[in-house]
């Protein structure tokens, strides 16, 4: 055709389902692509097609192959906001790293939670990793000295030290995190609380995006991420993960619980006193003080691609990055955004000074 889209693309773009085993049968190639480098797959998962897709997918098509706009599958059916066909991908993706797994999920569990990392990706967003730290960093501080050298003064610190003795070392390993929540709903976006900023967004269980974290899925320029502003509520049992240090005991306003791949994470924003502990993974910060504090609805990693680099260098951020055990303290009203070098598990409590 013009388009140079074969009798394949035009079935699979039209819905044409009963065509589609005749056409794989006489030879038709799954991932031919057209004038525009698309497969049939991605022609389906753009209209919502997600029968059609699901029969590509089984004959072999690649749903991570990308066209010349650099959209994959995954990509095409999110901007229709198709979620059948969304849902099709992630069977798809689960089926495909259990398959390469054992069938033993005893043995599976007990290979994560040997690992150091507790069985986390190794993965390296190197284009964004870094060993800077322009922040302060101490070790064994009260809560007087907390509040004396930085809630008063406004100023951002990292601590280490703090979360050495909590559970959820044990706990929110990639194995633990499946046992104990692993039917938990989460919110999942590019961006926290996506839908609140007209970015797009879909409930999944958090085993379920935990195997796609697992999956080539994840390993794409701008991943999704669990940013759940109502653990407390839906995680039976999730306050025995964790105690807020004595440093730190403070009234907690709103208590966040994150996981995500490498290249996920938060971009510009700002709110009230906060800390963030890390258990596992790498985060890289950027911090902004609050007269150049902004918002952004971009995600992070095309906001530290293509907007963090136009910034004047008076506005750049203050960085470092955070190992895990470390807690990072942002005041209030310090602008800040975070991406997740590594798979990252962290908690983050935004707090009343004065309470």
């Amino acid at each position: 055709g013009f388009w140079g889209q074969t009798a394949l693309h035009l079935a699979s773009s039209h819905n044409y389902g009963t065509l589609l085993p005749v056409l794989l049968r006489r030879g038709a190639l799954v991932d031919l692509r057209d004038k525009y480098g698309r497969t049939a797959a991605m022609m389906a998962a753009a209209k919502g097609n997600a029968d059609v897709l699901e029969t590509l997918l089984a004959a072999g098509a690649d749903p991570s192959l990308r066209d010349k706009a650099h959209r994959d599958c995954w990509s095409h059916a999110r901007i229709g906001k198709h979620t059948k066909a969304l849902e099709v991908l992630a069977r798809h993706a689960a089926a495909e790293v259990e398959h390469e797994t054992t069938d033993d999920e005893t043995s599976t569990e007990v290979e994560f939670e040997e690992s150091d990392d507790g069985g986390w990706s190794a993965s390296v967003a190197s284009e964004a990793d870094s060993d800077r730290c322009d922040l302060e960093r101490v070790s064994d501080i009260t809560k007087d000295d907390f509040i004396r050298d930085f809630v008063s003064l406004n100023k951002p610190v990292i601590i280490s030290g703090l979360v050495e003795d909590w559970p959820a070392w044990d706990v929110w390993t990639r194995a633990g995190l499946s046992k104990k929540y692993g039917n938990m709903t989460c919110n999942v976006g590019g961006i926290p609380y996506a839908h609140t900023y007209g970015r797009d967004s879909r409930d999944m269980k958090l085993g379920e995006f935990l195997r796609y974290m697992d999956s080539p899925e994840s390993d794409v320029p701008r991943p999704l991420y669990i940013f759940e502003g109502r653990i407390m509520q839906k995680a039976k049992g999730f306050e025995d993960d964790f105690e807020a240090p004595a440093a730190l005991d403070f009234q907690a306003e709103l208590v966040q619980f994150m996981v995500g791949p490498a290249r996920s994470g938060a971009p510009p924003h700002f709110h009230g006193d906060a800390w963030n502990a890390l258990i596992y993974g790498r985060k890289r910060w950027f911090l902004f003080p609050p007269n150049k504090a902004f918002f952004s609805r971009d995600h992070p990693m095309h906001w530290f691609s293509d907007r963090y680099p136009q910034l004047p260098e008076d506005s750049k951020a203050i960085e470092c990055v955070q190992h895990p055990g470390d807690t990072v303290y942002v005041p209030r009203s310090w602008g800040h955004a975070v991406i997740n070098v590594k798979a990252s598990v962290a908690l983050a409590i935004e707090f009343d000074p004065e309470v």
